[in-house]
């Protein structure tokens, strides 16, 4: 299933981004759908990063991530 990102959403605090939310969606032929935001901290961002210096295409591979860790069946 191919997923693609709708919205890319800070949480702003005295001027700093702290948190972002990103919108995932997609579907297949079989007529399954996903459509889910995932919450993305600072802890999550690579190399000591804030948002400020990270582009939304890291945002959308981070939140892909993420996706797949909260689906997996355990």
């Amino acid at each position: 299933m191919e997923i693609k990102v709708n919205s890319i959403s800070y949480v702003i605090k005295d001027s700093v981004a702290n948190s972002c939310s990103v919108g995932l969606y997609g579907s297949d032929s079989n007529g399954n759908f996903v459509n889910v935001t995932i919450k993305i901290e600072l802890s999550d961002l690579t190399d000591g990063k804030v948002f400020e210096q990270t582009s939304q295409s890291d945002l959308e591979n981070i939140a892909k991530n993420k996706l797949v860790e909260i689906v997996a069946v355990k």
